[in-house]
């Protein structure tokens, strides 16, 4: 982590805070190969829900319709997960297969609300 983004390494090491979790910062341009940044990114998403209800036969003749369909859809609802970055299914580096799951705060998936009406002639 080039970028010392991550709240947690506010705790790191200095003479001051002889921490033996968060190594030291440093300036070098060589990367620490460490499994410090190595997280378990496992997570259960509610990926996509739809709730719709069709009005009863009675009130759509009513409204002069065949049928009258309301829905609310919701994508990327919740996700349960331990990892402490943004969203655990997005990578920095998304084209790039040489680094699968690279999250350098990334932005997440986002959450999506929709309604709408069908209604049919």
């Amino acid at each position: 982590m080039g970028l010392m983004q991550q709240t947690t390494l506010n705790d790191r090491w200095t003479p001051t805070n002889p921490s033996n979790e968060i190594p030291r910062a440093s300036s070098s341009p060589l990367g620490i190969v460490s499994e410090r940044y190595v997280e378990d990114a496992s997570f259960l998403r509610l990926k996509l829900i739809t709730l719709g209800y069709t009005l009863p036969k009675s009130v759509s003749k009513k409204l002069g319709t065949k049928s009258v369909k309301i829905y609310v859809s919701a994508e990327n609802l919740i996700t349960w997960t331990k990892y402490t970055g943004y969203d655990p299914e997005v990578s920095s580096y998304e084209q790039n297969n040489l680094y699968p799951g690279i999250d350098f705060g990334s932005y997440p998936n986002s959450k999506t609300f929709i309604s709408g009406l069908n209604v049919t002639f």
